[in-house]
């Protein structure tokens, strides 16, 4: 009997801030990217009052989801996994959206706990990449997760740059930076000991996630999004207050104009990077290398690890 695998495959990320999809080629253990999409879909958006996904987040998502199956069909993949992250962990109304994506899309979204979105970050991340040397930090919509596999450190913190943004903003665009960053130094020093953290021996941070690729095309002045030119591409902690600094003075219309600055992140990307600030500071690292291999290359990377095992 011949068995034919279809090695074009898709994955689905349902974030707190967006929805992204990756189809790409399997070689080999080798992964070819052809298509990497994401639209804003502000999951997270009041759910710290709320507690409860708005029905205008789940319009939004039902379509994005339904544009991606299409793009998926139209490659010919085979759609290997949907997760869902921060948001669907706590929402009152996860199930609800559960059973509309199944009813409407017969679509099955798995909800992760945060150490296994940790575990799937770092190792999209640390792709090609020596494990021993590098601290990993995913700053998402909704949390914030650290990985450093030495000490098997993987932790999920309920920091993110929509949440900050909710809670220490005037909703004008403007956030109050001092108050992110003592809350960001209080929750780390809650949630981790830092003796505790191993980076001792860690040459390298890097940084995944939507806040930590802006800021590399921030400074840039990117105007599209290149991968080639975001990939390891090294960001000080200087840079990253002085750009945050800037764009907080910066009324939102303002900001859609800066060179770098992707659509719909105008008004998060100041609490992102408060977040930042802070966390740089407390790891006691000048920057980070930026990385746009994350979650989705470790989702395509456990695919994989799927098929050598069966």
């Amino acid at each position: 009997m011949i068995i034919i695998i279809n090695n074009t495959v898709a994955v689905i990320d349902i974030g707190s801030n967006s929805i992204r999809l990756m189809i790409a080629k399997i070689e080999g253990q080798s992964i070819k990217e052809l298509v990497k999409e994401l639209e804003t879909t502000r999951m997270g958006e009041g759910l710290g009052k709320s507690g409860y996904i708005k029905p205008d987040a789940t319009y939004k998502s039902l379509s994005v989801l339904s544009h991606y199956l299409d793009l998926i069909e139209n490659y010919g993949a085979k759609l290997c996994s949907v997760i869902g992250t921060s948001a669907l962990r706590e929402a009152s109304n996860s199930k609800d959206f559960l059973k509309k994506v199944k009813h409407k899309l017969g679509i099955e979204v798995e909800v992760i706990s945060g150490t296994k979105e940790a575990l799937l970050s770092a190792k999209g991340a640390l792709y090609d990449k020596t494990p021993e040397k590098y601290l990993v930090f995913d700053l998402g919509g909704g949390s914030l997760e650290l990985i450093n596999k030495d000490v098997e450190l993987v932790k999920s913190i309920q920091i993110g740059a929509v949440k900050m943004y909710e809670k220490f903003s005037d909703y004008t665009g403007y956030v109050d930076l001092d108050k992110i960053y003592n809350e960001v130094m209080k929750v780390l020093e809650t949630n981790i000991e830092y003796n505790k953290l191993g980076l001792g021996s860690k040459e390298y941070l890097v940084g995944v996630g939507g806040t930590a690729t802006t800021f590399a095309m921030l400074d840039q002045k990117l105007i599209q999004y290149d991968h080639n030119k975001i990939q390891e591409y090294y960001i000080s902690n200087e840079r990253i207050s002085e750009i945050t600094l800037r764009l907080n003075n910066l009324s939102l219309e303002e900001r859609k104009k800066v060179a770098g600055m992707p659509k719909n992140r105008e008004d998060i990307i100041v609490s992102g990077g408060g977040v930042l600030w802070a966390l740089l500071d407390y790891l006691s690292y000048d920057g980070y290398y930026a990385s746009d291999r994350d979650l989705l290359y470790g989702m395509i990377f456990e695919e994989i690890s799927r098929r050598l095992n069966t």
